[in-house]
């Protein structure tokens, strides 16, 4: 699992790629200074909808997921 994330002046981004063929999952909550109503931008798939806590994000097998943890207007 790669991650990895971009912090700017419109706010910050989560990406999330999985380079292995098992699904995992990974635990950023507590990772990241600030979460402001975490919104999926993109990924490979359907994952369903995202906690906001971010306790725990999978990604399957080969995947991808980008996730606006922070917005500033």
């Amino acid at each position: 699992m790669l991650a990895h994330r971009f912090v700017g002046e419109k706010g910050e981004m989560l990406f999330l790629h999985n380079l292995g063929d098992a699904p995992c999952a990974v635990r950023v909550a507590g990772q990241l200074d600030h979460i402001d109503a975490p919104q999926e931008v993109f990924a490979d798939r359907d994952y369903g909808p995202l906690d906001p806590s971010l306790e725990e994000l999978r990604v399957e097998g080969l995947g991808y997921r980008w996730i606006r943890v922070r917005f500033t207007p």
